[in-house]
């Protein structure tokens, strides 16, 4: 396996107290986004009593490539047979990764009382990744085989994976808050924008990963691409010998009462240029706090998913087979050759998010009551989650099998993909909850056996 990667982070922040609070001079927690005074990147602003801010830059002087190339195999002496025996080259992974940028966050506050006359220990964690002109390339190439032919013996050419990956901006943010008591501005509501998010407790994910500038020639080398290439070959190729135009030979040929299987092997190429996992969760007994979430994610790379299985067969060949003995030459005799549940699978994405807000009050609620309003690129809520994803890069995936036998193909282009999840105590009002999403079409192409399958941009 190989990995290249511009930047990657972990960070952590963890609060525990049996009594905790604020300075009160903050108000609401604020995350936000701006952007630099030459418009050439992206800077993170936030303003809390406890925070975590992130920020991840790659430009083409950057760029992530791993070009990775292996054989797994065992190979049969010429004019030899297996006899009695078995072979097995089977659950073997390879991975290519490209990444540019890549960061864990994650903020815990535990306290039995939090906050309350307006000492509120307000908290963001703020998430800012920027991609401009930067090629991300991984190349993944596995070849697996056995050639050996075989007498009363088995062959096993079973669960090997090849994968290829690449990604511009990769996130995981979760903020976990629990407490007996959690005081809040009761009075303000909960909100999230393009480019900033207020609340008590808070989260802001924006990703941008910009490669479309318009060059040609010999500039468009800098003009920002996801690439993931996967290929992958499996074969049991017996080669013999045969000597003369008599009966007699000096060599076997091929199976005989033998077993060969090549099953559940998968070749995979997976190309994204923005992914975030956000996750917010607030519980405790009695709640007074506001709380937000917000992803903003913007594309507009080229992202390119290829993924192809050269060869799944069992091949014989007989050198010189001619005359009288040729006609007694065999593939296979009494013997069973299986070739099943191989998948070859490409999927393309320009975003793709997961959002969950979990909100639970155990006895008392008595934070924002006002209602909840989403009016464009805004929502302002007691507990808001709002999801922006905008792609305008060509997004492509192949995925193909020049196999002798059957393999499952998948090709999968998606521009923007989000999963948002919001959950409640069921008395609160439901006009105090908002979500807010933009989002693009998805594209499937599925095929089976000896196929080609190509989704390209909508």
């Amino acid at each position: 396996s190989g990995s290249a990667i511009s930047n990657s982070g972990n960070n952590s922040l963890t609060v525990a107290a049996t009594s905790l609070f604020g300075d009160g001079q903050v108000g609401q927690a604020i995350a936000a986004i701006t952007m630099s005074t030459d418009s050439t990147s992206l800077n993170t602003v936030t303003t809390a009593d406890y925070g975590l801010g992130s920020y991840q830059e790659t430009l083409s002087g950057g760029s992530s490539q791993t070009y990775i190339a292996s054989t797994f195999g065992i190979k049969q002496g010429f004019d030899k047979d297996l006899s009695n025996s078995s072979l097995s080259v089977s659950n073997n992974t390879q991975l290519g990764e490209a990444l540019a940028n890549t960061v864990t966050n994650r903020v815990t506050m535990t306290a039995t009382d939090m906050g309350g006359s307006g000492l509120d220990a307000v908290t963001a964690l703020n998430n800012n990744q920027y991609v401009d002109s930067a090629t991300i390339d991984s190349n993944s190439t596995m070849t697996v085989l056995a050639n050996a032919a075989s007498d009363a013996s088995s062959i096993a050419l079973n669960g090997n994976s090849n994968t290829a990956l690449g990604i511009a901006n990769n996130a995981s943010s979760v903020m976990v808050v629990t407490g007996v008591t959690i005081g809040g501005s009761s009075g303000n509501d909960a909100e999230s924008t393009l480019s900033s998010v207020t609340a008590d407790y808070a989260i802001n994910n924006t990703q941008k990963s910009l490669g479309d500038n318009g060059l040609t020639g010999a500039s468009l080398a800098n003009d920002g691409v996801v690439n993931s290439t996967a290929t992958t070959t499996i074969s049991n190729w017996d080669i013999t010998d045969v000597y003369g135009t008599v009966p007699a030979k000096t060599a076997t040929a091929g199976l005989l009462n033998s077993s060969v299987t090549m099953s559940n092997n998968l070749t995979t190429a997976e190309a994204s240029s923005n992914l975030g996992l956000n996750s917010l969760s607030v519980s405790a007994t009695d709640i007074f706090a506001t709380a937000a979430l917000g992803n903003i994610q913007d594309s507009n790379n080229a992202v390119n998913a290829v993924a192809t299985n050269t060869s799944i067969k069992m091949e014989l060949d007989v050198m010189g087979a001619t005359g009288a003995g040729a006609s007694s030459d065999y593939a296979a005799s009494g013997s069973t050759v299986t070739m099943a549940n191989n998948i070859t699978s490409a999927l393309a994405r320009g975003n793709s998010a997961s959002n969950t807000l979990n909100y639970t009050a155990g006895a008392l609620y008595s934070g924002y009551t006002g209602d909840a309003v989403s009016i464009g690129s805004s929502a302002q809520a007691g507990a808001v989650v709002m999801n922006s994803q905008d792609n305008s890069g060509a997004i492509n995936s192949t995925a193909s099998c020049l196999a002798s036998g059957w393999c499952s193909l998948m090709a999968t282009h998606t521009s923007s993909r989000k999963h948002s999840s919001w959950r409640r105590l069921s008395f609160l009002r439901s006009s105090s909850s908002s979500l807010g999403s933009r989002q693009k079409p998805t594209s499937i192409c599925l095929a089976r056996r000896a196929s080609y399958c190509s989704v390209g941009p909508s």
